[in-house]
């Protein structure tokens, strides 16, 4: 083949052929080369935007800040969940310059009195009489690290962002035929009559004969015997354990304050029941019917009637009234107190505060010793995943766990323990960790054969530990007369279910066959008692919850039964009310807002998404994983 070539590359036409391949393969190939000699370090590229590493490692930091306090005291983010965290990181921005490059294409733009009235109204710069409080901006600012440039930028961006995406669901309805079924299967109620029968009042059985007992004994062997015990070697490493030698500096326990203000100062917030009335007469004979001791449901029709309208506030601040006048009244009255008529520029008013939260005010002193347990596990937690491998180091070299290294902050203990974590002695074993490294460490004991090599394993709240078992000792069962008075009681026991059992049977099937059970009960010397109406999702005071779901299976008239905590219910379905428009408007309305609400977000995601892929993006996964090494 190679003699072939060089017989024919002596004619003119093979060495334009040639000249032509040369000529291709530097455009495409060598031409390729040099445009990829630098290296892209961009986390992604979208709308013709590179995310550098910089901003996504901070808002990477500030997500992870964020995460880290809403989690429970002393826990902290896991491997798995810092990768999922910077995927859904850098999934936001890529998602945010979508955005605000088609906000800039639709030239949508934030007046500077439009920003400065949003930040003025932000609870979180506020001070304590409800106006903006210049220095407290300044602390949060700084302790989140940013400049007030940057967030004066970062809010027009989401107040132009908020200008488009509001536009589309501004007009959104819920139509009849969706909030009608929605409303009448989410707010229909059943009331059924119950027969309560607690296992306590089982008449007692009949004394059993000795051979009777020792067949219980023989035939639950699992009943009567002694647990599996394992004795164990076990290692952790801890930051529960290593956040006991760490200082905190006062400086760093200063910072966390000022960011977590918004925690440390909450004002008071009230729940209030409000009917605004168009003239005072009205209002006032609304206020009279109230203080008669109607409900507020009764109000509600009232209210309609009389042409006003009631709406009720839960858990509210002041600038969440829609008129201060109305506020200033709501938060100067005496809980539980009907209070008016009285009138405000919307009109005449009566309330009832129905709930105060009264407003938080934590000092540094005392949010200090909470702050530097927190801070000091967070330092602990950094400790730990430095000194893992030198920890799997220790435990390969000593598989036995026999030598451990005293400067890891490793804690070791030998004992024994059964499968719920008690000793021979009945008392909890001293496992050290949190309680679900406990049960983890638990779990891998009772899973482990007997003198195996130990190996490093990863437990929950971001301790790791080796164990290794010493010894199974093999459960036993109890000799019957050492056990006679625990078989006796467990027998008794088992009769009196049975016969509470029977009983709730004999009652199911009387009702089924066409006997109210009021009827049925008072044959078997019982009484039915009526339940109060409960709604699917939402089960009223006296209903056991083990009943809801049976019981809106159930048609009408028909019973079921089921078992408790300590005894059987039988229940027949006596009533199902159905919910309209027209026999409570007030909760059709919130159902058809709240569909109109749920509609809207809908459209405002199907947006987002053709704007995302409009701009193209483009995500460097690997750059993603080593932002979550950070």
């Amino acid at each position: 083949m190679l003699s072939f070539i060089r017989h024919h590359l002596g004619n003119w036409f093979a060495r334009i052929l040639f000249g032509v391949l040369v000529i291709a393969f530097m455009a495409w190939g060598v031409g390729d080369m040099l445009r990829n000699l630098g290296t892209d370090t961009a986390i992604a590229h979208v709308a013709g935007q590179a995310i550098q590493p910089a901003a996504a490692a901070s808002a990477y930091q500030r997500e992870m800040e964020r995460i880290s306090q809403q989690m429970p005291s002393g826990q902290q983010p896991t491997a798995q969940m810092r990768s999922l965290i910077a995927e859904q990181v850098v999934e936001r921005l890529v998602t945010q310059i979508a955005v605000q490059d088609a906000v800039r294409k639709l030239g949508l733009v934030v007046p500077n009195a439009a920003l400065r009235q949003a930040v003025f109204a932000m609870p979180a710069f506020q001070g304590p009489n409800g106006a903006f409080d210049r220095t407290k901006f300044e602390q949060l600012l700084s302790a989140n690290g940013m400049s007030e440039g940057e967030f004066l930028s970062l809010m027009r961006q989401d107040l132009a962002q908020s200008q488009l995406l509001d536009a589309v669901s501004a007009g959104v309805d819920s139509p009849a035929s969706l909030t009608t079924p929605v409303f009448a299967f989410q707010d229909e109620s059943r009331t059924a009559a119950a027969v309560f029968l607690p296992f306590s009042a089982a008449p007692p059985p009949k004394p059993p004969d000795e051979a009777v007992l020792k067949r219980w004994w023989a035939n639950n062997p699992a009943t009567f015997s002694t647990p599996e015990y394992r004795r164990i070697r076990l290692v952790v490493l801890s930051p529960d354990v290593i956040a006991r030698t760490q200082t905190v500096p006062d400086s760093a326990l200063q910072a966390a304050y000022a960011q977590h203000q918004a925690d440390y100062h909450k004002p008071e917030r009230r729940s209030a029941e409000i009917l605004l009335a168009p003239d005072q007469a009205k209002a006032a004979a609304l206020a009279a019917r109230w203080h008669a001791g109607a409900t507020w449901a009764e109000m509600q029709q009232a209210a309609q009637s009389a042409g006003a309208s009631a709406v009720a506030l839960t858990s509210a601040l002041p600038a969440e009234f829609p008129d201060p006048a109305l506020a200033k009244a709501v938060f100067a009255a005496a809980p539980g107190t009907v209070t008016g008529p009285f009138q405000t520029p919307l009109g005449w008013h009566v309330i009832e505060v129905t709930d105060v939260t009264a407003g938080t005010d934590v000092s540094f002193a005392e949010a200090k010793p909470a702050l530097e347990q927190a801070l000091a596990r967070q330092q602990a937690v950094s400790l730990v995943y430095n000194r893992v491998t030198a920890f799997e180091d220790a435990v390969a070299a000593q598989p036995n766990l026999d030598q451990m290294p005293g400067d890891l902050g490793l804690v070791g203990l030998t004992g024994t323990l059964d499968a719920s974590g008690l000793t021979e002695e009945g008392k909890p074993a001293p496992l050290p960790g949190s309680p679900a490294l406990r049960q983890a460490i638990i779990k891998a004991a009772f899973a482990a054969p007997a003198d195996q090599p130990s190996s490093v394993e990863q437990g929950p709240d971001d301790s790791w530990y080796a164990l290794q078992v010493q010894k199974i000792t093999p459960p036993q069962v109890q000799p019957y007369d050492t056990v006679k008075d625990k078989v006796l009681a467990d027998w008794i026991a088992h009769e009196e279910r049975q016969e509470q059992n029977r009983m709730a049977t004999r009652l199911m099937v009387a009702v089924n066959s066409g006997t109210p059970l009021a009827d049925a009960a008072a044959a078997e010397g019982l009484n039915a008692e009526l339940l109060p109406p409960t709604r699917r999702n939402a089960p009223a005071s006296g209903v056991p919850e083990e009943l809801l779901a049976p019981l809106f299976a159930l048609q009408l008239h028909k019973a079921t039964m089921v078992e408790t905590a300590d005894g059987f219910v039988a229940a027949e379905l006596t009533a199902i009310t159905d919910p309209t428009a027209a026999t409570d408007p007030i909760g059709y309305g919130e159902m058809r807002d709240a569909l109109a609400r749920s509609i809207g977000s809908d459209l405002q995601q199907v947006l987002i998404t053709a704007f995302r892929a409009r701009a193209h993006p483009r995500v460097n996964f690997t750059a993603v994983q080593q932002l979550a090494q950070q």
